[in-house]
């Protein structure tokens, strides 16, 4: 990317309202630019990243059945996205469904349930294994209005989710 270009990108960011990051790499050169990369943010789905990961680490490491059946309970059901809220009571899953819901529906059903299986600090740790900053942290299930009322967010930032991907890259 040209100097002037990313100049003028970044002047743009800053007049931006609110917090704003950026990461972007240019997948052929590698090359970045960054704005604000380790500003925490409010985590929203992208934490279901991390809890994703660690299944998978779990299940690697033989800690975790992705067969293992898990019995939805109406007060499991989370609002807005996602499948399971809108099944009935006492449906059987696996774990394995849980993750591919998670992921490709966004479902916060499946995300709490995974996040009350893995444990949150074992999420953290493994993001930290990774090399992820303090700045990712699942600090608590999804719509918990009292912590949140509290001010405990999960939270990511940009150069988290870009480090990752870039030592794939290299090999």
């Amino acid at each position: 990317m040209r100097q002037e270009a990313k100049t003028r990108i970044l002047e743009l960011l800053r007049r931006l309202p609110g917090k704003v990051s950026v990461v972007a790499r240019q997948p052929d050169t590698g090359e970045t630019l960054e704005y604000q990369a380790q500003l925490p943010h409010v985590a929203a789905s992208v934490i279901k990243i991390p809890v994703m990961v660690e299944a998978f680490r779990q299940q690697a490491a033989g800690l975790l059945d992705f067969d293992a059946e898990v019995v939805l309970r109406p007060e499991d059901k989370m609002p807005s996205c996602g499948a399971l809220t809108y099944m009935h009571d006492g449906l059987r899953v696996n774990v394995r469904d849980l993750v591919t819901l998670m992921i490709i529906l966004s479902d916060n059903t499946a995300t709490n349930l995974m996040i009350e299986r893995l444990g949150c600090e074992n999420v953290n740790r493994a993001m930290a294994l990774l090399g992820l900053s303090p700045g990712t942290c699942l600090r608590r299930k999804l719509f918990d209005a009292e912590r949140s009322a509290q001010g405990i967010e999960n939270t990511v930032n940009a150069g988290d989710y870009e480090a990752p991907f870039t030592a794939v890259d290299k090999g």
